[in-house]
C-alpha cells in the first residue's frame, strides 16, 4: 500500500503517553497521576474520593507459584506487568493495557485477556479467590461475588497454570472492506477488527512456524515502529480535532503489514497506549456483531470514533457469563466527543444488537447511567446468577448497586496515596 505524506504524519501523531510504573522507589504504583492513565475518562470523573488526578493507586501485592500444580496466586493488588516480571515470562495472558490490576479487572464482569492467537475471559483462568476473608473455589457464583466489587474486596486470587504458556509463533495478516459492504467471511476469519465509518480492517492471527532470524527482525522492527508511534505525545487539541482514532486500522495495516511474531516477544498483538479517550465496551454474541456489521450500522459512527472488536473464544469453564464466542466491541472517541460516542452506543448500535439477542457491557469502562444499554447489561448479568439492585454497606465501584444508577464510591485508604 502506498502512503501519502499526510498519512505518514498521522502515524507520528497517533495516540498516547506511557504510564510510569513507579514514582517512589519505596512504593509501587499501578498508575501515576502525572500521566494519562488507561481508562481515565467519564468512568473515573472525580475519582476517587473527589481527589481526581492527585491520587496514586498502589499495587504492592505478592505472587507465588504452587509446586504441585503450577497455580499462580496473587495476594494484594498487582498489575499484569508486575505479574509478568515476577513470573519471569512474557508469554502470559493479559489485557491490552499492562497497567490494569488483576483485582480491578475481575470486578469488570467481562474482562478479557489475550495471548498471541488466543483470547478468553479472565474468569476462565481463575481457580480460587478470597473475598472479605472468605475462600471460594471458582464456579458459577463467581460473577455474583466479584462483579463491581459489590460484595467485598478481593484479597487473593489463584489462576490455573495454563495462564502462562510455552512460546508459540503467529502470523499477522490484513484484509479490508468498505463499512457499507462488509464481507462475512472476512468478519468470521478475523481475530481483531478495526472499524470506522468508512473502512473495516480485519487483522487475522494464524499459527506459524518459527521464522528465520531475518524475517523475525523485519517483523519486530515493523511492530516496534507502530508501538513507538503509538506512544508519541500528542497535544490534546490535535487529538480532539483531528480524526486520529479512525486511522488506527489503516495505519496498523500500513505499518505492520505481514509478519510473524513470537509470544515471548509480543504476547499481545495489540497494546493500548494510555490516552485521554472515552470508551464503552459492548459485549454480544459474535453472530449478532456479524449481522449488524453486514447491515452497515458502523457507517453511522462519528468520523472521530473507532471501534476495536476482539473475538473472545468460549471455553468449557462454567465461571464466565458468556458461554459462546463473543464480540467485545470497544467504542472509542476523544473525551471531548463523549456525547457522540454515547449517542451512537445507546441510540444506534444498541437497538440493532438487542433485536438479535442479549447485550452486556464491560463494567471497567464507561457505564452509561440510566441507559437502555446499561439496563440490558444488568439483565444479562442477572441471567448469569448475579444479584442486582443492591444496597451495599460500602461502595468501591461506580456500578456497585448493579442497577441503572451510577454511584459515588470510595477508594479504600490502603489502595492509594495522595500526591
Amino acid at each position: 500500500m502506498k502512503w501519502s505524506s499526510q498519512s505518514l504524519s498521522l502515524i507520528l501523531f497517533f495516540a498516547a503517553t506511557v504510564v510510569s510504573a513507579q514514582d517512589n522507589e519505596d512504593v509501587t504504583y499501578c498508575r501515576n497521576p502525572r500521566t494519562v492513565p488507561h481508562q481515565n475518562g467519564l468512568w473515573s470523573k472525580n475519582w476517587p474520593n473527589q481527589q481526581g488526578d492527585n491520587v496514586r493507586a498502589i499495587c504492592e501485592g505478592t505472587l507465588s507459584v504452587a509446586d504441585d500444580n503450577g497455580e499462580i496466586c496473587i495476594e494484594g493488588r498487582m498489575t499484569y506487568r508486575q505479574m509478568a516480571e515476577e513470573l519471569g515470562t512474557a508469554s502470559m495472558f493479559s489485557p491490552a493495557s499492562e497497567t490494569i490490576s488483576l483485582q480491578g479487572h475481575l470486578t469488570a464482569g467481562t474482562g478479557n485477556v489475550v495471548l498471541g492467537r488466543q483470547a478468553h475471559f479472565i474468569y476462565d483462568f481463575v481457580s480460587s479467590y478470597t473475598m472479605g476473608g472468605t475462600d471460594y473455589v471458582a464456579g458459577p457464583d463467581m460473577l455474583d461475588n466479584l462483579l463491581a466489587g459489590s460484595k467485598g474486596t478481593i484479597d487473593k486470587v489463584c489462576l490455573f497454570s495454563n495462564f502462562t504458556q510455552p512460546e508459540t509463533f503467529y502470523k499477522i495478516s490484513y484484509k479490508t472492506s468498505n463499512t457499507n459492504n462488509v464481507n462475512r467471511n472476512k468478519l468470521n476469519n478475523a481475530n481483531i477488527i478495526f472499524a470506522n465509518k468508512r473502512t473495516f480492517t480485519f487483522e487475522t492471527h494464524n499459527e506459524a512456524d518459527r521464522p528465520s532470524e531475518r524475517k523475525s527482525r523485519v517483523s519486530n522492527r515493523r511492530m516496534n515502529r507502530f508501538n513507538n508511534a503509538s506512544n508519541i505525545w500528542v497535544p490534546d487539541f490535535i487529538f480532539e480535532n483531528v480524526p486520529i482514532l479512525s486511522y488506527l486500522g489503516p495505519l496498523r495495516r500500513g505499518t505492520i503489514g505481514r509478519g510473524i511474531y513470537s509470544t515471548l516477544d509480543y504476547p499481545q498483538p495489540l497494546t493500548a497506549p494510555d490516552k485521554a479517550i472515552e470508551n464503552i465496551q459492548i459485549d454480544v454474541p459474535w453472530t449478532s456483531f456479524v449481522s449488524v456489521s453486514e447491515d452497515g450500522v458502523f457507517t453511522e459512527m462519528s468520523g472521530y470514533m473507532e471501534a476495536v472488536i476482539k473475538r473472545i473464544t468460549a471455553t468449557e469453564n462454567l465461571s464466565s457469563c458468556w458461554k459462546e464466542d463473543t464480540a467485545a466491541i470497544d467504542l472509542q472517541a476523544p473525551q471531548s466527543r463523549a456525547d457522540e460516542l454515547l449517542e451512537f452506543a445507546e441510540d444506534v448500535l444498541f437497538p440493532k444488537l438487542k433485536e438479535l439477542g442479549e447485550v452486556s457491557i464491560h463494567f471497567g469502562k464507561h457505564i452509561p447511567e440510566g441507559s437502555n444499554l446499561l439496563a440490558a447489561a444488568i439483565d444479562k448479568f442477572e441471567s448469569c446468577g448475579a444479584s442486582v439492585n443492591l444496597t451495599p454497606d460500602s461502595c468501591h465501584h461506580p456500578g456497585c448497586t448493579r442497577s441503572t444508577e451510577v454511584s459515588q464510591f470510595e477508594y479504600l485508604p490502603n489502595y492509594f496515596e495522595l500526591d
